[in-house]
């Protein structure tokens, strides 16, 4: 589904983030997929990162990886043009605000991990990084009410995400997972 939202945008050098991106599969797989360079842009805990740094590098060489360490050097990454080849950008979670003020993104990807989180937290990244800018936004989250979390709180469910987004983007289709799971895919598009 992202390689076919990146391809309706008809635009060069498309940013997509992936919040929660955990060991970069999701941005692994839509890389091989893509017929263009993308901008990918994982943003995560820096465990995380690191393990993404080590993936991504051994798959595509470490010169198309770059683990932000300090925000002061963002201002040196962003913005790409002229992409050659996909580039994947490592940014640990306390450097958004500065991120979001540097990189225009297209496509905003999380899968399960609003629903790791509390609200707080789900609703603060929202605010950060969606504006009518955002072109899309795909989320795969729970949508059983009352789970619990590994951080002993309910989980953040979809229809939550959707209030959020409500301002600025329209929910486009919503679907449930696989083998009858709790979550489901949600599509928004910027009115």
């Amino acid at each position: 589904m992202l390689n076919a939202l990146a391809r309706s945008l008809h635009k060069e050098n498309i940013a997509i983030m992936d919040l929660g991106s955990g060991f970069g599969g999701a941005v692994e797989f839509l890389s091989n997929w893509s017929e263009q360079p993308l901008n990918m842009i994982l943003v995560d805990i820096p465990l995380n990162l690191t393990t993404a740094y080590a993936y991504l590098g051994t798959n595509f060489g470490q010169n198309r990886v770059r683990l932000v360490t300090e925000a002061k050097s963002l201002s040196n990454i962003f913005p790409i043009e002229n992409l050659s080849e996909t580039i994947f950008t490592l940014v640990p979670t306390i450097f958004v605000k500065e991120l979001i003020q540097l990189q225009t993104i297209d496509i905003l990807h999380n899968a399960a991990s609003f629903s790791e989180m509390d609200f707080l937290t789900v609703e603060y990244y929202i605010r950060t990084l969606v504006s009518s800018r955002l072109t899309y936004v795909v989320e795969t989250n729970s949508n059983r009410a009352g789970s619990l979390n590994y951080g002993g709180h309910e989980e953040v469910l979809s229809r939550d995400i959707e209030r959020l987004l409500s301002d600025t983007h329209d929910l486009l289709a919503r679907f449930p997972g696989r083998h009858f799971s709790r979550y489901v895919t949600s599509l928004y598009k910027a009115r």
